[in-house]
């Protein structure tokens, strides 16, 4: 860590509530990116952020464009004293936990599952990727 750098602050933005508003604000822009090139390609599914009751909960969620028929699928965040749990309920449920923590550098990462070190584009990319790419 840097002398200079200001820990403190650092720490603050490592903190679960930050990180998940964070999380929440990078999930939003990329479900914009991604709808916009569905409606170009005139896709027969749309997405949607979904704020929950309280600032602790968002879910996203992939529907049948309209007068298409089709399953809802969506992927659940939640925030929690220390981890951000994030249920992907597609043809394959998957749970995951992501908990924020402020490396030796100073900068925000997140372990899965208490493994590994993710940046935050890295844990939207797992829990949004089937989502967003339908195989």
């Amino acid at each position: 860590m840097d002398d200079s750098l200001d820990w403190v602050t650092a720490r603050l933005h490592a903190a679960p509530e930050n990180a998940f508003k964070e999380l929440r604000d990078h999930c939003r822009r990329m479900v914009d990116v991604r709808e916009k090139s569905l409606k170009a390609i005139n896709a027969p599914y749309t997405l949607k952020l979904k704020q929950g009751n309280g600032t602790g909960k968002f879910s996203v969620l992939r529907s049948p464009s309209r007068g298409v028929y089709g399953n809802i699928y969506q992927v659940n965040f939640s925030q929690a004293v220390t981890d951000i749990h994030i249920q992907i309920l597609d043809s394959t449920p998957t749970s995951l936990n992501a908990t924020p923590y402020l490396t030796k550098k100073g900068n925000l990462r997140f372990k899965i599952n208490r493994c590994g070190s993710y940046k935050l584009w890295q844990v939207a990319r797992l829990a949004l990727e089937p989502l967003f790419f339908v195989r």
